[in-house]
């Protein structure tokens, strides 16, 4: 999983912005590696805005490929929509307050009527650098 994302605060608070997520997975039937995309828009909540660690709530809504539904699973299809519910927390690393050592999670439901769909989740452990203030 490769993730790419930025966003922008609107508030002291609250964050908007986009994400791009390239998915490689092995289908169960055939064997073989596949990759998959999902993009959309995010939004975050800091619970604690005036303290350096960061508490985030996220909601995220998203278009993308990877169907992990039917029997197949996870395979390709077309004009899935997903709504994304997950929690991070981004403690800082230095005193400037710019990077970030971030850990979340985020749980991807498929919105479309689908039999036998699943929920995808995904856990991250990375950094965050945030440009200005």
């Amino acid at each position: 999983l490769v993730e790419v994302g930025a966003s922008f605060s609107i508030t002291k608070s609250l964050f908007f912005g986009g994400h791009g997520l390239l998915v490689l997975s092995k289908n169960s039937f055939s064997k073989k590696n596949e990759s998959y995309f999902i993009g959309g828009l995010n939004i975050h909540y800091n619970l604690l805005p005036n303290k350096r660690v960061r508490l985030l709530p996220e909601l995220a809504y998203s278009l993308g490929d990877y169907c992990t539904c039917e029997e197949e699973n996870p395979h390709r299809r077309k004009g899935l929509h997903y709504l994304g519910v997950g929690f991070g927390a981004q403690f800082p690393l230095i005193k400037t307050d710019r990077l970030y050592f971030n850990i979340s999670f985020m749980s991807h439901f498929i919105l479309n009527r689908l039999e036998e769909k699943s929920v995808f989740h995904r856990y991250k452990v990375g950094l965050v650098y945030r440009f200005g203030q």
